[in-house]
């Protein structure tokens, strides 16, 4: 009281000291109350010694304050980083190099203060200290009630212990520090930043106070990614270390470390493609069936491996053009004549193959080929006198008839036989190709003979005669095959070609057409045509094609249709051209409602639509429809200074995301800047200013105080639309009955009880929307405290109204009548409540207290703000550091605050 008195008395004097008044500190000869009283450049130290620095914030950012002088800050990671003998220490989080880190870095009689070995002035209680001065965590200290109190030696004074402090908040301190234990220390970060730690499996976050990086490590499957400043935990692209292929399935490809890129390890040969992470040969053509060891295969679809489909049974086989199993031609192993050759069935029952080719000299029996020895079913005389009768295929005869003595075996054209010795009269008949001529009574054979072979002829039928072809042998006559006969003189039908056969010369036998006679054709890759039988392609006028670069085609050389081998889009569907380049056949079947087939060189395959078929869209700033296939968009209209939007082009009226009100709510322009959208629809306790719903300043139509000026508030809660009596202009604070020094607001009144935690601690108050800068002064509230003789208050601030809160004071004030419902008072405070900021005013009791409370939609004003709802939490032992709320409950604390002018 002594100190409000004289500071007033000396206040109303014109010139304090010739009174003598003085609210400077006594100090010690040659010491210093404040900066003045230095030399320029130095600072009254709070030992009131004059000295370069007394805190870091006195020095340049480069530079720290070290036992009264600026020294530069040295970065560091380790204690190697500090070769300084006089810094040989790396501080963890400031990550710079100073005298000591702790107290076992100093001597056993000093300790570890400032980052410096100091030895500290010790006391045990106030009388250990100096007039003016108190005891204060073993160091005697000035003793303070005001923060004018501490000003001359740049500190503020700490209420609840009465001793000066360089701070007691964050905000007592330059932006790059924070209040630390009573002293503003450098920032080790900026609040809310984050980076990636070192091995880059873990996000480090700068605390809310920027004094420490804080480390969250992330999951087994997860990398820190950095972009544009923020760091995050992302999930690897692959597992590191295991292999894969890449989309063309042409490389091994190998996951990066950090899982987030894959390396190429090896191409694979032309052979191979990559499967499962290994390069494979191919073996198949992918995707398609054939045969194989008497089963139907499928070709995997990378053609590196192939599954059996169907095992064809014992009466079947598969067949190559269709790849189907189908019933057998013929028994497996049975030979039979086909013409003049002789076949055997294939293993497989498919058909037949050729196993010997008769020839001119011989002929098929029975599936083998036998020697011609006779005409077929004719008869003929040996030497003895023997009928011999020639079998059905000519290749043997038996003895069908022997001719007694007195006869001997005569052959005519007629007939063949015994006859009796002698001849027949004037008769002519053949020996070897001798002609003799019986005599006229046909008692025996002239003498005169005639030998045929000199005029080149054979002797058959008793005349000579002109020999035609071999005797029992085959040939071509006709088209058909026919075997020669009598002796050569003559041929008979053999074997009658079909229509789409003809009469290879060279077996002789039937033999299939390989084209239609006369007419133009291919033979592999030359134009010819066709000879006469067939048989094959003429030599004149042929056409080697690939001399053009082209194929052979209908018998002409064409352009191919496509390029042999590959896969083509075809009707929006991939095709397969043939070995030939003439035609192709259809390979993979598009799904026509989301796939269109798509074209990259020789290689065509089903991709997924970029858009739906005949939808308009946006490319870009080009309002188009999408192509028929899905495939693309059409060439559209360039919108220009227009926008283009859901495929039409549309006028731009705003800056994406400008804000705006309309109808009392919030709108922001939408990205494409065509429309504004709903961005938050004001509450009722809310008005929109510049795009944003903002508390309610006034009650609407209501007298209020706004701007510590009286009036009376407008229709919508933002602003006084008349007013009566501007406070300011006397110093004065703003009040419903008046301008006053002091104001006291209750935030609510008393109309039921509820009951705190019987275990936990209850922290109860209320929020409140600050519109006027004020200071608050005094904190009551209306409960009971459980058994405990000391109550806890709490002021939290936010920038928003939802949170996040953290705390700006925390003190605890002595119970005015525990276990009694009563007001309770938080004593003497000096908090500064800024405009625009949201508060939380709270008591935090101790368990089974007990707490007024009353409910209300209405809205609720005091002097300087808008008064949002209540809170409530439990805490076993410590309130949390910050906390946020998703909507205001409709009940409120009755606590008053007493407020002054800032």
């Amino acid at each position: 009281m002594r100190k409000l008195v004289a500071a007033l008395v000396c206040s109303l004097l014109v010139v304090a000291l010739l009174f003598g008044c003085s609210s400077e500190k006594p100090v010690a000869k040659g010491g210093c109350a404040q900066d003045a009283q230095c030399v320029s450049g130095l600072h009254c130290t709070p030992q009131h010694v004059c000295s370069q620095c007394a805190f870091d914030t006195q020095c340049p950012d480069s530079e720290r304050c070290d036992r009264g002088s600026c020294v530069s800050r040295v970065p560091c990671s380790t204690n190697k980083d500090c070769p300084s003998a006089a810094n040989p220490i790396c501080d963890a989080t400031l990550k710079e190099c100073v005298s000591c880190g702790s107290d076992r870095d100093c001597d056993a009689a000093q300790r570890c203060l400032d980052h410096a070995c100091q030895t500290p002035t010790g006391c045990a209680s106030d009388s250990d200290c100096q007039d003016k001065q108190i005891c204060a965590q073993g160091q005697c200290q000035d003793f303070c009630d005001a923060d004018a109190e501490c000003t001359g030696v740049g500190l503020v004074c700490d209420y609840s212990k009465h001793v000066c402090t360089q701070c007691l908040v964050n905000a007592d301190c330059p932006s790059t520090y924070h209040c630390a234990e009573g002293r503003c220390a450098r920032d080790g970060c900026v609040a809310g930043a984050s980076r990636c730690t070192k091995d880059g499996k873990g996000v480090e976050l700068c605390g809310p106070e920027g004094d420490r990086w804080l480390t969250l490590f992330c999951a087994a499957s997860q990398n820190c990614d950095a972009d544009q400043g923020k760091a995050t935990c992302s999930g690897w692209l692959c597992t590191p270390g295991t292999g894969g292929c890449s989309k063309d399935a042409r490389r091994v490809e190998v996951c990066s470390a950090d899982g987030e890129s894959t390396l190429v390890d090896h191409e694979c040969s032309a052979t191979q493609v990559c499967t499962a992470g290994t390069c494979k040969e191919v073996v198949c053509t992918p995707g398609l069936s054939y045969c194989k060891a008497g089963a139907v295969l499928r070709c995997s679809d990378d053609g590196t491996s192939s599954t059996s489909v169907q095992v064809c049974g014992a009466d079947s086989f598969c067949d190559d053009a269709t790849a189907q199993c189908s019933t057998n031609a013929c028994k497996p192993g049975t030979q039979t004549c086909q013409g003049n050759a002789a076949v055997r069935c294939k293993a497989d029952g498919s058909g037949f193959e050729t196993t010997d080719d008769c020839g001119k000299s011989s002929i098929c029996t029975n599936g083998a080929c036998r020697a011609l020895l006779c005409e077929p079913n004719t008869r003929s005389c040996d030497d003895q006198g023997h009928v011999l009768l020639c079998n059905a295929s000519g290749t043997a005869v038996t003895v069908v008839d022997t001719c007694d003595s007195g006869q001997h075996c005569v052959q005519t054209a007629s007939s063949t036989g015994c006859v009796a010795n002698g001849c027949s009269a004037n008769g002519s008949s053949c020996i070897g190709d001798v002609l003799v001529t019986c005599n006229a009574d046909g008692s025996a054979l002239q003498a005169a003979t005639t030998d045929c072979a000199a005029s080149n002829q054979v002797c058959y039928g008793g005349a000579c005669r002109t020999k035609v072809c071999t005797p029992n042998t085959l040939s071509c006559e006709q088209g058909n095959v026919v075997l020669c006969v009598q002796n050569g003189t003559a041929t008979q039908l053999f074997d009658v070609c079909s229509s789409d056969e003809y009469c290879d010369a060279a077996s002789p036998s039937c033999k299939v057409k390989v084209c239609t006679p006369g007419a133009a054709a291919c033979n592999n890759d030359t134009a010819a045509t066709c000879n006469a039988d067939g048989s094959g392609y003429l030599s004149s006028g042929a056409v080697d094609c690939t001399q053009s670069n082209k194929l052979c085609q209908n018998g002409a050389c064409q352009t191919p249709f496509c390029t042999p081998n590959a896969f083509v889009c075809q009707a929006g569907d991939v095709y397969r051209c043939n070995a030939q380049g003439s035609a192709t056949v259809l390979d993979t079947d598009c799904v026509d409602s989301y796939q269109h087939c798509a074209q990259s060189g020789n290689v065509a395959y089903c991709a997924a639509d970029a858009c739906y078929a005949g939808n308009t869209y946006c490319n870009g700033n080009i309002a188009s429809k999408c192509l028929a296939d899905g495939s693309g968009y059409e060439t559209g209209t360039d919108c220009g200074t227009q926008v283009c939007v859901s495929g039409v082009c549309t006028p731009k009226i705003c800056t994406p995301g400008s804000p705006t009100c309309t109808s009392g709510n919030a709108y922001v322009c939408n990205a494409t800047g065509t429309a504004y959208t709903l961005a938050q629809g004001c509450s009722a306790a809310q008005f929109c200013s510049s795009g944003v719903c903002t508390p309610d300043v006034c009650p609407a139509g209501a007298q209020a105080c706004v701007g510590e000026v009286l009036g009376v508030c407008n229709s919508e809660g933002s602003a006084l639309s008349s007013s009566t009596t501007n406070c300011g202009t006397s110093q004065k604070a703003c009040s419903l009955g008046g301008c006053v020094a002091t104001v006291t607001d209750a935030l609510a009144t008393v109309s039921s009880t509820a009951y705190g935690s019987s275990s936990l601690l209850t922290m109860y108050g209320d929020f409140v929307y600050v519109s006027t800068p004020r200071r608050l002064k005094l904190m009551q509230h209306s409960l009971l405290q459980g058994n405990a003789s000391a109550l806890r208050w709490v002021i939290y601030q936010s920038d928003a109204a939802f949170g996040p809160y953290r705390p700006v004071y925390d003190q605890t004030a002595p119970v005015a009548t525990p276990n009694s419902f009563t007001v309770q008072s938080s004593g003497a405070l000096d908090v500064p409540l800024l405009a625009g900021k949201f508060y939380y005013f709270a008591t935090v009791a101790a368990p089974n207290s007990m707490f007024s409370t009353e409910s209300s939609t209405a809205q609720r004003f005091v002097s300087f703000g808008h008064v949002l709802g209540t809170y409530t939490g439990t805490f076993a032992s410590t309130p949390s550091n910050s906390f946020s709320v998703t909507s205001f409950n409709t009940s409120f604390a009755p606590i008053t605050l007493t407020t002054t002018l800032p």
